[in-house]
């Protein structure tokens, strides 16, 4: 019998480990970090090496020598230095004398033309009548960069939103244009408000530079040609005179002030050293000082201060308490009705008298907005004096007189402007006069009418197989003193109320909850006069977990700050197709409300449609679902009494809740 035996190749085979590499977002001209690729023997003999190549672009070390010995293995350390901003490809290539040479390692890299710089960070544009447009503001672009930064798009959001109230035109030569290394460009930007009230949004830059997304917040205020009427509410003063003694601390008289209306106030002393009293009130107002404390006639001391949004009381008094006691003090307060609730001052100004015949506010102040009320106050140097007279065009509104005195030591007057107008305030005397004075225009609230969206947002959660119990709206800008409306939705068959939260420590007032279809379970809350966020974000929990939750937040200027709800309804639709969801209806109490409405489904719900006359503002969609979990309308209601009856439309059979609610405007 014979045998038989032999052997295998005797050979060398290499194993290349990983079989690609990927550099993410490199800086053009600087050198990445090394990424290793790990060259083994795995045959029975040893390989030779005779080269190990990286294409242009990468670069290769390694300590792999001119052999291999069988089983051993080497490191090979890539590296990527991109030449300018792009995506690069490349090739590592290993020849050897293994029987699958040449070994090759997919190179690929991308990379950015490193930082850029969009200043300033905020623009702000003050009031604007509705419908006009501003004068640009600049905003610079600068590539701080190693290479040359291609600039692809220019935006323009208010949230996920394109605002239609600013606009940019620039010099960066559009889309797809480059900025040289250390260059910069100019974008201008305007304001044209659509609406009455606080407008916001975000200019953006998308660019390869290395921070790309480069933002610009944008704030504006709508004034409406229309505007609100100021009139005078009540008034209160209290003089103080003594030639032989002296007194540090004066109060008014007690005097009404209606909730959310202005209080003007100044306090005055007879000095020759600039002295900036303490000022307080019985309602614990904030007071903000206008301007510096006047002081030029070498007589006297005036300052001038206001509350905003005040603290109503039926018994208010407003003390002035000065550093030292002098012979001649004074303090008025003057309340205004329909002057704006947040950010009212507009101009002010200031002018003395040195043993003149009046006295004369200088440099000249010009107004914004229309029906602005300007208040101009003065206090005596000079002691006692005749009573003064008005300036052209206003009303003298209070002239103290002291006991022991046959005239005023201070005065006020004040004048409405119906139109935005250059003017001066001034106050005449009957002999020469030691005097300061001190006067503002104030902004007259939105007229009715003027309720508008300010920012929106949302978040939604849906899984078939996981659940949640609580959802966190996306970050967006919640402007102080606006009103804030709230959904909070959970697919359940039971009625379940969340509790509700905000980034800003709001305080919610729950509307109504709703789970009639047997799908979900919708409640709607909101916040007034709310605490202003850069970063606002609103969150729902609820007591069990849910397959798919939603919540919806939408801000709302010119809305009234204390108590803007009106009328509530609600309603469902359970297994229609494409069957509208009735709110129930109600009649609106006031004119120039704004109706909002929003639903919760128990699913998926494909392309809902707004109901007639109504704006969709928001379609809360979720990862894995085709068409929102939840959404949200709008309808400015223009007559008193007007009937309102929203409704959502579905193009398949759906189970969903609606809530609608009336907002009235500030008065």
């Amino acid at each position: 019998m014979a045998s038989l035996s032999g052997t295998g190749a005797i050979e060398p085979v290499a194993s290349m480990s990983p079989a690609n590499l990927d550099f993410e977002n490199q800086e053009a001209t600087a050198t990445s970090a090394a990424q290793t690729v790990t060259l083994q023997n795995t045959g029975n003999a040893a390989m030779s090496i005779s080269s190990i190549v990286a294409s242009t672009n990468f670069g290769q070390t390694n300590n792999c020598g001119t052999s291999l010995a069988v089983g051993a293995a080497c490191k090979i350390s890539v590296t990527f230095t991109p030449p300018s901003a792009d995506v690069f490809f490349g090739t590592l290539t290993i020849t050897n004398n293994a029987t699958n040479s040449p070994q090759t390692v997919n190179l690929r890299g991308s990379s950015n033309s490193g930082p850029a710089a969009l200043s300033p960070s905020s623009l702000t544009f003050g009031n604007q009548l509705v419908g006009t447009t501003s004068a640009p503001q600049t905003v610079i672009l600068t590539n701080n960069g190693t290479a040359p930064m291609t600039i692809q798009a220019f935006t323009i959001q208010n949230g996920y939103y394109t605002s239609t109230d600013f606009a940019e035109t620039n010099n960066c030569l559009g889309p797809s244009a480059t900025l040289a290394v250390n260059a910069s460009c100019t974008i201008n930007v305007s304001f044209t408000p659509t609406a009455g009230g606080t407008r916001i949004a975000a200019l953006g830059v998308f660019d390869s530079a290395s921070n790309n997304g480069q933002w610009t917040s944008l704030t504006g205020t709508g004034t409406s040609p229309g505007g609100g009427t100021i009139a005078i509410v009540t008034r209160a003063s209290v003089a103080f005179h003594s030639s032989m003694n002296t007194a540090s601390t004066i109060k008014s008289n007690a005097f009404l002030v209606p909730a959310g209306d202005l209080v003007v106030a100044y306090c005055g002393a007879s000095t020759s050293a600039s002295q900036t009293p303490a000022i307080s009130d019985t309602a614990a107002n904030s007071f903000v000082q206008i301007g510096p404390t006047a002081a030029g006639s070498g007589g006297d001391a005036l300052a001038m201060f206001y509350a905003a949004n005040a603290k109503g009381t039926t018994s208010d008094w407003v003390t002035c308490s000065w550093p030292s006691a002098h012979h001649n003090l004074a303090v008025i307060a003057v309340v205004y009705k329909g002057v704006a609730a947040t950010s009212p001052l507009d101009q002010s100004a200031s002018g003395t008298a040195r043993g003149g015949s009046s006295i004369t506010t200088s440099p000249v102040f010009s107004t914004t907005s229309p029906n602005e009320i300007a208040v101009a106050g003065m206090m005596s140097g000079s002691g006692c004096i005749a009573p003064p007279t008005p300036g052209s065009g206003y009303t003298m509104e209070l002239d103290p007189v002291p006991t022991g005195c046959s005239g005023p030591v201070a005065a006020v007057e004040d004048e409405i402007f119906p139109t935005a107008q250059t003017a001066t305030a001034s106050i005449g005397f009957a002999t020469a006069t030691w005097a300061d004075m001190i006067a503002a225009t104030f902004r007259a609230a939105p007229a009715p009418g003027t309720i508008s969206i300010a920012s929106k947002s949302y978040g939604a959660f849906h899984d078939s197989v996981a659940t949640a119990s609580n959802i966190s709206s996306n970050a967006f800008v919640l402007p102080a003193g606006g009103l804030l409306v709230a959904y909070c939705g959970a697919s359940t068959s039971t009625s379940q109320t969340p509790i509700i939260s905000d980034a800003a420590g709001n305080t919610f007032i729950q509307i109504a909850t709703s789970s009639i279809s047997g799908g979900d379970s919708l409640a709607m809350f909101y916040a007034a006069k709310a605490k202003g966020s850069t970063s606002e974000t609103v969150t729902c929990n609820w007591p069990s977990a849910h397959h798919s939750v939603a919540v919806m937040a939408l801000a709302y200027s010119g809305a009234d700050p204390n108590a803007p709800l009106d009328v509530v309804t609600s309603g469902a639709v359970a297994g229609g197709t494409s069957v509208p969801i009735n709110s129930g209806g109600g009649r609106t109490n006031f004119a120039n409300e704004v109706a909002v409405a929003g639903f919760m489904a128990s699913g998926c719900s494909p392309a809902p449609t707004a109901g007639s006359g109504y704006a969709w503002e928001l379609e809360a969609g979720a990862s894995g679902c085709v068409g929102p979990l939840a959404g949200a309308e709008d309808e400015p209601v223009p007559v008193q009494g007007m009937w309102v009856q929203p409704s959502i439309s579905f193009v398949s059979e759906a189970y969903a809740d609606i809530i609608v609610a009336t907002f009235k405007p500030a008065p």
